[in-house]
């Protein structure tokens, strides 16, 4: 019996360990992608910010990046 518990106890610390492996894992990788998913948060915002203008001024908008482009070229 004492012999079953030695190994349950074994397993559980395994189990502890191997998750903490999987939450330090998880945070070093959000800490890599934290950059661009700010990035992706405010370009969210300025197209929600643009969409609520309105689509006449969207539109102009548009339409002056598109000649810009075209003058470049």
């Amino acid at each position: 019996m004492r012999n079953q518990r030695n190994n349950y106890g074994h397993v559980c610390l395994e189990l502890q360990e191997l998750r903490k492996d999987g939450f330090d894992l998880a945070e070093s990788r959000y800490r890599e992608l934290k950059p661009i998913l700010d990035e992706l948060a405010i370009l969210e915002a300025e197209q929600k910010a643009e969409e609520e203008e309105g689509p006449e001024t969207s539109f102009k908008k548009r339409g002056k990046k598109k000649n810009k482009n075209l003058a470049i070229k």
